[in-house]
């Protein structure tokens, strides 16, 4: 073999090893950067987004039972009388309903991104965000459900609402329900929300018992 070639087949062995080295130097620093973006989102879930979430839940302490009282309240007459305050309790329900479902939609976006990443939570504590999850998810529809309920209550209370008005306005307007009938239908949701947020908080509480350590809650965090 020649010079020149000897000094070509050595360049070509040292670009190569160079090649291979920053090949493992690169995905050393993925991963390094995959874990440190992991951990930071690890403790982004468990001291941000899932306390926003179930603090979200309890809002308004007692919303549900109010929420009766208006209906009641509409129902015997009074929506006239006190419709300032009661147009504004309804609006804050809508508002805190909004707020809580936004905050069940970046638990999982977050829980998505965490386990993207490799990182998974402990099988129990797991179990125990899946469930919240599943029970926040009922919750959205009761939300709905309530929501239309206290709005046709309100619109058949108003002298001014015509039937045309309460039909197109929601899913329970096309029938012929009684006001008591929808009052009753709207306490029996409110016990099923405070039954859900019941589960909720004990869930929750089951899941931040023990070792406050990152690593009591994940698999790969140290």
């Amino acid at each position: 073999m020649s010079i020149p070639d000897w000094i070509s087949a050595t360049s070509d062995v040292v670009m190569a090893g160079s090649a291979i080295i920053g090949v493992l130097y690169a995905k050393k620093w993925f991963n390094q950067v995959i874990n440190e973006e992991g951990t930071k989102l690890s403790l982004k879930l468990l001291e941000q987004t899932f306390p926003d979430l179930i603090e979200s839940l309890n809002k308004r302490p007692g919303q549900h039972q109010y929420l009766s009282f208006i209906a009641d309240e509409c129902i015997k007459g009074n929506y006239i009388n006190n419709k300032e305050t009661l147009d504004w309790f309804i609006d804050e329900f809508i508002s805190n309903a909004k707020e809580f479902k936004r905050h069940r939609v970046d638990l999982l976006i977050c829980m998505g991104a965490l386990e993207r990443r490799g990182f998974n939570l402990l099988a129990k504590k797991k179990s125990l965000v899946i469930h919240i999850l599943a029970a926040c998810a009922s919750l959205e529809i009761l939300l709905d459900e309530a929501y239309d309920l206290i709005s046709l209550i309100r619109i058949k209370s108003s002298a001014s609402s015509t039937m045309f008005d309460v039909m197109r306005h929601n899913r329970y307007g096309s029938n012929d329900y009684d006001s008591d009938t929808l009052l009753q239908m709207l306490k029996g949701k409110c016990v099923e929300m405070d039954n859900l947020q019941s589960e909720c908080y004990r869930d929750y509480t089951e899941f931040v018992s023990g070792d406050p350590h990152i690593s009591s809650f994940f698999l790969k965090v140290k």
